[in-house]
């Protein structure tokens, strides 16, 4: 095997590569003194190259062209072969120029530059066919990176960006990013794709935009429960969809809450209706609450308050001589069924137990009664 190698070198020593008809380059072997030679392997985006003959090398310095390349097969032991490039770089001067290469791709008719360079120095060999120095390049076809418009909510992460490709293949992948982040307000921000890991040469990039729309927000009214009566309570919203660890003081508005039910209403259900609150980042949705106004226990002349007045009404509905309205339900205060003097009894208990009989009373000492 090292004789054989050592018999290529030789010969390689004593032979000059003239410009070839059919080579892509042309290059005057006798416009210079010196002269190094290279062997060298393909290596093509990344991939080795096996089929070298579909390939043209040459070594410039400048545009000035100075050895093009050639396709050799050494045989080895047990039958096998294996391809390699064979250069030989010709200079006016010894050391001290910088030698560029390029490959000729005869299928796709294009040039393209190598990565490495050498720095000539006469008489100097690089590499060996078995061993060969290996000369890189990527596609220089013009290449296009579409980046992809896409949405998402207000408070979520970017999603994963994706782009198309216009041209050949892509060696390597772009990066992709943007300056919109979770707390990013709504709207419209660039998703910008720049080279990344990308190798080909001749690469251009189209930006994208990512649209941030609000988040949904629920504004719910509450339920709610007094008796007949008794003053309304507060209604106080509740809220589900903040995003970021926000609160209800990001709402450039707050929500109203209304009903149409006073104290006195009579007993039943009725709607709370909540509307007009604004947020920047939040599209609002509203649910509407409730409020039940329960009997008044003992409220027999259903007035909204618990009086003498109501036992004087339980009397003469026993006596048959209802002079007023009349709750039957409110009235049975023992919940027996019937309306007696017992009742009658209830309500002065009543009034004594809670206090002035001018105001409206709670009456929880007294089992609830659902409206019917």
């Amino acid at each position: 095997m090292k004789k054989i190698i050592s018999l290529l070198l030789l010969l390689a020593g004593a032979v000059e590569i003239s410009a070839q008809d059919n080579t892509h380059w042309q290059c005057d072997i006798h416009a210079y003194e010196f002269d190094m030679t290279v062997y060298y392997s393909l290596v093509y985006n990344d991939e080795a190259v096996s089929d070298m003959a579909n390939y043209d090398v040459a070594a410039f310095v400048g545009d000035e062209c100075r050895g093009v390349g050639e396709v050799q097969t050494l045989s080895l032991t047990g039958g096998n072969t294996v391809s390699y490039g064979y250069i030989r770089i010709r200079s006016n001067q010894k050391t001290g120029e910088t030698v560029s290469l390029m490959v000729y791709d005869k299928t796709l008719d294009m040039e393209c530059h190598v990565n490495e360079t050498i720095a000539f120095i006469s008489q100097s060999l690089i590499g060996l066919p078995s061993s060969p120095m290996a000369f890189t390049f990527y596609d220089e076809r013009p290449v296009t990176v579409k980046v992809t418009n896409t949405s998402r909510e207000y408070g979520e992460a970017n999603p994963a960006f994706e782009y198309t490709v216009e041209g050949p293949d892509l060696v390597g992948v772009p990066e992709i990013t943007s300056d919109a982040g979770s707390e990013s307000n709504v709207g419209t921000y660039a998703i910008i794709a720049t080279r990344g890991s990308i190798k080909n040469v001749n690469v251009s990039f189209v930006n994208g935009v990512m649209t941030v729309t609000k988040a949904p927000l629920t504004i719910s009214g509450g339920e709610y429960t007094i008796r007949r009566g008794n003053p309304l309570l507060e209604f106080v919203a509740t809220y589900s969809g903040f995003k970021n660890n926000e609160t209800e003081e990001v709402l450039t508005t707050k929500p109203m809450l209304i009903t149409e039910a006073t104290s006195l209403s009579e007993p039943g259900t009725y709607d709370i209706i909540v509307s007009g609150a604004e947020a920047q980042n939040y599209e609002i949705e509203y649910v509407k609450g409730t409020l039940t106004i329960l009997i008044l226990k003992g409220d027999a002349n259903n007035d909204g308050k618990v009086t003498i007045t109501d036992a004087v009404a339980i009397v003469n509905k026993i006596l048959g001589n209802p002079s007023v309205d009349f709750n039957v339900v409110a009235a049975d205060i023992n919940d027996d069924g019937d309306i007696t003097i017992t009742d009658a009894v209830g309500v002065v208990n009543i009034i004594l137990n809670n206090g002035s009989s001018a105001a409206p009373l709670l009456i929880s000492n007294i089992e609830e009664i659902e409206p019917e």
